[in-house]
């Protein structure tokens, strides 16, 4: 994250140091109404491999808060169970990066399975919390106290491909070969 530096998360490390991922699902709970989204909360555990749903739309959201960038590995529990259960729509919040090639087999399932899937990761969370100013005083009050900022557009990936040779770069599409 560029403005969110680690210094601000301080009530999501636990004092071991790891990551507090019901904290970070408290956080992302009150950023869903943000994008249009009234979701319920899962049970913590055996929870479907989703942390909200909308049972009646079929829309679930899954939360990673890891130190490390993500890999399809930390997501493929959701997508599995995706494929059984049918979801209209599935949101992926993360605190780190998910790595490329977590992006690449992302666009493939959304290819096959026809699920809509929408991820806000690292930068693009970044923008969504600080573009709520309830979110920021409310999880990030020393943010406010010690820096200001400039409100920011949205950074998102407006869409994935099936060919995992294709990358999206804002209003182009760049082919490596």
């Amino acid at each position: 994250m560029k403005h969110l530096t680690r210094n601000y998360w301080g009530q999501f490390i636990e004092s071991d140091g790891k990551f507090n991922g019901l904290k970070f699902e408290e956080l992302v709970q009150n950023l869903l109404p943000t994008i249009g989204l009234t979701l319920r909360a899962t049970k913590i555990s055996w929870d479907g491999s989703r942390d909200f749903e909308d049972q009646g739309k079929k829309i679930w959201a899954e939360c990673k808060m890891h130190k490390d960038n993500i890999s399809f590995r930390i997501l493929s529990p959701t997508l599995l169970m995706a494929t059984f259960k049918k979801p209209s729509k599935i949101y992926f919040f993360s605190y780190s990066k998910l790595n490329n090639n977590a992006f690449n087999y992302l666009a493939q399932f959304e290819t096959l399975n026809k699920i809509p899937i929408y991820v806000f990761d690292n930068y693009c969370l970044e923008s969504l919390i600080l573009n709520n100013d309830n979110v920021v005083n409310r999880f990030f009050p020393k943010f406010l106290k010690e820096k200001s900022y400039d409100p920011f557009f949205l950074d998102m990936r407006i869409g994935f491909s099936k060919d995992p040779e294709i990358e999206y770069s804002g209003d182009e599409i760049e082919d490596p070969r």
